[in-house]
C-alpha cells in the first residue's frame, strides 16, 4: 500500500513540474513575440519617419535652390541707375527703360526733374545746355549704325571691317548701346566757345544732380568709346560724388562695387 502511494505522489510531482515547464515556456514564446512585435513595430516607425524625410528632403533641396536662384537674380539686378551698355557689356534683360519727350528728344522719366534742374540751374548760370541726343531703340539704333557703316564704305572706300570699328566709336549696336539706358544725354553748341562753356560747366556741377561724364579722356579703353566732353550720364548724386573722387569712369565704378 505504501509503494502504491509513493508512486501516486511521484506522478503527481511529476505532472506538477511538467505543468510549470510548459506554463513557462507559454510565458517565454509570448514574450519573444511581443518582443518581436515591438522590435517590427519600431522598425516600422523608423522606416516611416525616413521615407518621409527621403521624400520631403528633394523637395526642400528643390525649394531651396529655386528661393536662392531668386535671391541671386535679385542680387544681379543693379540699381536702374547704374546699369551698364557697351560694345562689350549687353544691357540687362531686366532693364525696361521708360522714355518720355523732352525738348525734341526721348529720356528715362526717371531722370527727367534732374536733368530739368540741372539745365535751370546752367541757364542761370549764363550756360545753355542744348539736348541732342538721348533715348534710342535697339532697332533705331541698328538702322544708323548700318547707315553710318554704309556711307563710309561707299563714300571714303573704307573696308567693312574698318568702318565698322569706326562707327562702333562713336555708335553702338541695339542692345549694346548707352542709348538704349535713356540714361545718358548729348548735348551740342551752336559754336565750339559755347560748346567749351557747357563741357566746363557741366564738368563742374554735373555731379550736384547727379550726373557723371560718361566718356573720360582717359578711360576709352574701358568704355569703348572716344572721349566725349558733352555726354552725361545719370548715375545718382551719391553714385557721382563717389565716381568723381575715385576719378573712375562707370565701367570702373560698377566693377568695383561688384567687388566689395
Amino acid at each position: 500500500m505504501s509503494r502504491k502511494n509513493n508512486r501516486i505522489v511521484k506522478s503527481n510531482n511529476s505532472w506538477h513540474r511538467e505543468l510549470q515547464l510548459k506554463k513557462i515556456k507559454i510565458t517565454m514564446v509570448v514574450v519573444v513575440v511581443a518582443l518581436c512585435i515591438s522590435v517590427l513595430a519600431g522598425a516600422a516607425v523608423l522606416w516611416s519617419e525616413t521615407g518621409k524625410n527621403k521624400i520631403a528632403d528633394p523637395l526642400l533641396q528643390v525649394s531651396s535652390a529655386l528661393e536662392s536662384q531668386t535671391e541671386s537674380e535679385a542680387e544681379r539686378e543693379e540699381p536702374f541707375e547704374l546699369v551698364v551698355a557697351s560694345e562689350s557689356s549687353k544691357l540687362p534683360d531686366y532693364y525696361k527703360a521708360q522714355p518720355v519727350d523732352f525738348a525734341g528728344i526721348e529720356v528715362d522719366a526717371r531722370i527727367l526733374p534732374s536733368l530739368q534742374a540741372m539745365i535751370e540751374a546752367a541757364k542761370k548760370s549764363g550756360v545753355d545746355l542744348n539736348a541732342k541726343e538721348g533715348y534710342v531703340s535697339a532697332e533705331e539704333e541698328d538702322r544708323i549704325f548700318a547707315e553710318k557703316v554704309a556711307a563710309l564704305v561707299e563714300e571714303q572706300g573704307y573696308t567693312q571691317v574698318r568702318a565698322e570699328e569706326t562707327v562702333q566709336k562713336e555708335y553702338g549696336r541695339g542692345g549694346y548701346s548707352e542709348r538704349q539706358t535713356g540714361l545718358t544725354v548729348w548735348f551740342t553748341a551752336d559754336s565750339e566757345e559755347e560748346a567749351s562753356a557747357a563741357a566746363h560747366w557741366l564738368s563742374n556741377y554735373a555731379v550736384d544732380y547727379g550726373f557723371i561724364l560718361r566718356y573720360p579722356d582717359n578711360h576709352a579703353s574701358d568704355t569703348g568709346k572716344s572721349y566725349d566732353p558733352l555726354a552725361y550720364r545719370y548715375v545718382g548724386k551719391e553714385h557721382a560724388k563717389k565716381i568723381c573722387q575715385f576719378s573712375m569712369c562707370l565701367e570702373d565704378y560698377v566693377s568695383y562695387l561688384a567687388a566689395r
